[in-house]
C-alpha cells in the first residue's frame, strides 16, 4: 500500500489508504494482487463509519478488479462481531455486504487468544456463507513473533486451531515460517481430509457448538469451560465432530443424544438415525477402542465421544451413515 507520512517528527500516518482507496486499489490490481486485505489500525470504532470507510476500498476493488478482468478477494479486518449480522436501524446488510471475509474478533496472540476467538464464532458463525466469511484470524504455530508475541502454541494446540477452524468453517491462512516447520506441523497442513472438511460446499449449521460454553484457558477443573464438541454436516450426510479439552489432563469428552439432536436440528440432517463408521481424521489407522460410540438395540447412535488429551487438546471424527455394521 501507499505509504502516508505526517511528518519525520511524528513518523508514519494511521490513515494508511484512507481517502486513497481508488488509488491503492488500482495500484494493487495492477501489480497483480488477487488477494487484499485492509487493516482497522487507527480505523474509526463508529459502527456507520467504519462500515462506510470499508465500503469504499470494497467499492474501489469492485470497480478495478471488473476493469482488469477478474475478481478480488477483499478482507476486511475491523477485529469486532459486530461486523457479522445485519444493522436495520444503519441500512447495514452485514458482513456479506462488506467483504470476502470480515475479522470478527481481536488478535489470535496464543492458544487463550484463539479460544476467545472460537467462542466469538460460536455467537455469530451462522452469518458465514460463500464468498462472506467470519474471519477468526490466522493459523499460528509454535515459533514466537515479536515484537507483537503472536504464536507460542503447542503443536497439539496449534492441530485443535486447524481442526476447529475447519469445522467452522473459516479462512485457512498460515500466518508461520514454514521453513522451520516440524514433520508434526507439516502432516497438521497437509491434511487433506480435514481441509475437505473445510471445503465442503454445505455451510448451514456450520460454525456450531453443541456442548460446553465458551472456553477459558486455563480453565477451572470439572467447568463447562473446560471442554466443547463442534459439529458440522456434510454434503455426503456423514458429520463431523470435533472435541475439545482445555483441562490439564486426558479427559473423556463425548456428545449424547441431546448434543446429537442439537446438530440435527441446525442441519436439518437426522444425524442420530442409523449406525456409523467413525474415522480418526488426525490417526485413521488408530484402533476403533478409542472411539467412544453407544448404540441402542434399534441401531440408533446415542452417543459418540473420545479420549481426548489435556491443555488445547483435540480429537476429530468423521461418521460416515454405514449401510451395514460391521461388528
Amino acid at each position: 500500500m501507499h505509504a502516508r507520512w505526517a511528518s519525520e517528527s511524528t513518523g508514519p500516518s494511521v490513515h494508511g489508504s484512507h481517502g486513497y482507496e481508488a488509488l491503492d486499489a488500482q495500484f494493487l490490481v495492477d501489480a497483480g494482487a488477487d488477494y487484499v486485505k485492509e487493516d482497522s489500525c487507527g480505523g474509526d470504532q463508529n459502527h456507520s463509519v467504519a462500515f462506510s470507510d470499508y465500503a469504499k476500498m470494497r467499492d474501489a476493488l469492485n470497480k478495478s478488479g471488473t476493469a482488469a478482468g477478474r475478481p478480488i478477494f477483499f478482507s476486511l479486518c475491523g477485529w469486532k462481531d459486530w461486523y457479522a449480522p445485519p444493522d436495520s436501524t444503519l441500512g447495514y446488510g452485514g458482513g456479506k455486504t462488506l467483504g470476502n471475509s470480515y475479522r470478527i474478533a481481536g488478535d489470535g496472540s496464543g492458544w487463550a487468544a484463539l479460544g476467545n476467538c472460537a467462542n466469538t464464532i460460536a455467537r455469530i458463525g451462522k452469518y458465514s456463507q460463500p464468498g462472506a466469511w467470519a474471519d477468526p484470524d490466522l493459523l499460528i504455530g509454535p515459533e514466537t513473533k515479536r515484537p507483537m508475541h503472536i504464536g507460542g502454541q503447542t503443536d497439539e494446540q496449534a492441530r485443535t486451531q486447524f481442526s476447529l477452524w475447519s469445522v467452522f468453517p473459516a479462512p485457512l491462512l498460515i500466518s508461520q515460517n514454514v521453513l522451520t516447520w516440524s514433520k508434526y506441523a507439516l502432516e497438521t497442513y497437509s491434511n487433506t481430509d480435514v481441509i475437505a472438511v473445510n471445503q465442503d460446499p454445505v455451510v448451514h449449521g456450520a460454525g456450531t457448538r453443541l456442548v460446553g460454553s465458551d472456553l477459558a484457558f486455563p480453565c477451572k477443573p470439572g467447568s463447562a469451560s473446560c471442554s466443547n464438541v463442534w459439529g458440522r454436516v456434510l454434503s455426503d450426510k456423514a458429520f463431523v465432530l470435533v472435541f475439545v479439552n482445555n483441562a490439564n489432563a486426558s479427559a473423556i469428552v463425548a456428545c449424547d443424544s441431546t448434543c446429537l439432536g442439537v446438530l440435527a436440528q441446525v442441519s436439518g440432517v437426522p444425524v442420530n438415525e442409523g449406525r456409523y463408521t467413525p474415522r480418526d481424521l488426525w490417526s485413521p489407522a488408530s484402533p476403533a477402542s478409542r472411539h467412544l460410540m453407544e448404540v441402542d438395540d434399534a441401531g440408533q447412535t446415542r452417543s459418540v465421544g473420545a479420549v481426548v488429551p489435556g491443555n488445547g487438546g483435540s480429537r476429530m471424527l468423521r461418521l460416515t451413515p454405514a449401510a451395514q455394521w460391521v461388528v
